[in-house]
């Protein structure tokens, strides 16, 4: 009688679980992004690396990936590095909306400095929104800086402010005589 085999533990495939994102097949890409997030903090230095790859998917899936977890020095550089110097878009978004996940105050001058070299439109919205869920008196006043390209970006440029406010304004109700 054979034993069952077990598949060997998540950890033990990381290298294969990234190479595996680079594919067409979203239910696939899917399946083992979920596993890379189950892997936790030992595939962190993969899909850091991975976001050198010469491969856009792999570097698009890894940026999003890398959001999903705490942001060590490490994951933030390399964030940093991809939203200000990737030629894809796709993954300059990625980067941007995981920064906005787990960046710090720190972080606005690196996301400031991307925006300025933005040009397409939908990138720019997520960076603008990245800020916003930064937040902070930093943030704060970039935002009340940007010019808005175009109604779509204005909308997003108030949410963002919105969020970004270094302290939210509390309504409070004063009695007045009179009223029954």
């Amino acid at each position: 009688m054979q034993e069952a085999r077990e598949d060997p533990p998540i950890t033990d495939n990381i290298t294969a679980l990234i190479q595996a994102l680079d594919t067409a097949d979203l239910r696939e890409q899917r399946r083992v992004s979920r596993n890379l997030m189950a892997a936790g903090r030992d595939a962190v230095p993969a899909l850091t690396e991975a976001l050198s790859s010469r491969t856009p998917r792999l570097r698009k899936a890894a940026a999003y990936l890398l959001g999903t977890g705490s942001g060590s020095v490490e994951v933030v550089r390399a964030l940093a590095r991809s939203v200000i110097e990737d030629p894809e878009p796709k993954v300059r978004q990625n980067a941007a909306v995981s920064l906005g996940k787990i960046g710090t105050s720190e972080e606005v001058a690196v996301l400031a400095r991307a925006l300025e070299q933005e040009e397409v439109s939908w990138v720019r919205r997520s960076m603008i929104l990245a800020l916003g869920k930064i937040g902070g008196t930093a943030a704060h006043a970039l935002l009340l800086g940007v010019i808005p390209r175009d109604d779509t970006e204005q909308g997003v440029l108030r949410h963002a402010l919105e969020r970004a406010l270094p302290q939210r304004q509390r309504v409070t109700w004063r009695e007045v005589d009179g009223w029954l």
